[in-house]
Order: structure tokens, then C-alpha cells, then sequence
């Protein structure tokens, strides 16, 4: 992530500085693509994830407030992780069985959470956000 953040700020005070209207839709367009192509190799390489790195950036990038910026990477991901599966069905990485059974169960999950996500306050969400990645984090490095 630090590469695209120093790709943004070049973009952002460097080339925006003296472009046309035009221009700037179409370096939007450029890093947006970026960030898919990012998003989807994180995706499909971690086995999902996409949605970890695709909140800020959409904050950054896309100038979306938070609430928007988790069910945008909502809508992604979903996309994103259908066309991750696919590869790892294949080639019989993936158990489909029990699979189902952790789909159902992530759906009612999902619901709930995009129910509660409405009902959140922002400012509560940002730092639930914020504190969920560092427990994950740290949590990764202790027990890899």
C-alpha cells in the first residue's frame, strides 16, 4: 500500500497541478483501475482480503465517506472473491461441502452487519475499523 499512496500523492500535486478536466477523470479512472487490479491480486493470492485494503483506499481515492466505502468493497469483494474461487475450485483446493455450510452462515452474518452499518456512527466505525486491522495484525504475527 505505501507504493500506491506515493503513486496518489504524485498524482494528486504533481500531474493534477496542470491538467484539464478531462485529464482528471481520466488519472481517476487510471488509479481506480489500479486499485481493482490491486485489490483483485490481493484477493485471489490471500484467498480474500481485497475488502482490508479497498475501505481506505476508496476513502482516499474515490473520496467516498466510510459507510459507503465498506459496502462499496462490499459489492467488490463479492465480485472478487466469485472470480478468486474459481481457480481454487478447479483445481480441487477448495472444499465446496463445507463450504456451503460456512456460506450460509456468513449470510445471515452479512446481514446483520449491513444492517448494524447503517445504525453505527462513523466516527465509531472508523476506529472499529482501525482497531479490528491492528488486532488481526498483531494477532498474525504471534500465532503466523
Amino acid at each position: 500500500m505505501p507504493v500506491f499512496f506515493i503513486f496518489d500523492f504524485y498524482i494528486k500535486y504533481v500531474v493534477l497541478a496542470n491538467t484539464s478536466n478531462m485529464e482528471k477523470r481520466k488519472l481517476v479512472w487510471m488509479k481506480l483501475i489500479f486499485i481493482g487490479i490491486v485489490s483483485g491480486a490481493v484477493n485471489g493470492f490471500f484467498g480474500g482480503g481485497a475488502g482490508l485494503i479497498l475501505v481506505p483506499l476508496l476513502k482516499r481515492v474515490a473520496d467516498l465517506e466510510i459507510k459507503k466505502a465498506h459496502a462499496t468493497a462490499i459489492a467488490v469483494t463479492f465480485l472478487l472473491s466469485i472470480v478468486s474461487a474459481v481457480p481454487y475450485v478447479m483445481n480441487g483446493a477448495a472444499c465446496i461441502n463445507d463450504a456451503w455450510t460456512f456460506m450460509a452462515a456468513g449470510a445471515i452474518g452479512g446481514a446483520a452487519g449491513a444492517f448494524f452499518l447503517r445504525k453505527i456512527p462513523k466516527r465509531i466505525l472508523h476506529y472499529a475499523f482501525a482497531a479490528f486491522l491492528i488486532f488481526s495484525s498483531i494477532r498474525m504475527f504471534c500465532h503466523g
